[in-house]
């Protein structure tokens, strides 16, 4: 879908946990073959529409329920 987004919102709560986010600890590495999100694309008013979980909250979410789909 959106895979060649890359979002710089550190603000965000999911921004640690979604598989969009870019950057790591104070640094921020632009990422110049993926286009930057724009800031209002995904807030909290639209619930997050552009959200995807990341390998380690997916991993959580199977923990907590094995037989649940992911």
């Amino acid at each position: 879908m959106h895979t060649d987004y890359i979002c710089y919102q550190y603000q965000c709560p999911n921004h640690p946990r979604c598989d969009l986010a870019g950057g790591t600890c104070c640094g921020i590495e632009a990422d110049h073959r993926k286009t930057m999100l724009p800031q209002d694309a995904c807030t909290a008013e639209q619930g997050y529409p552009l959200f995807r979980p990341n390998a380690r909250e997916r991993l959580k979410q199977w923990m907590k329920n094995p037989m649940a789909q992911l």
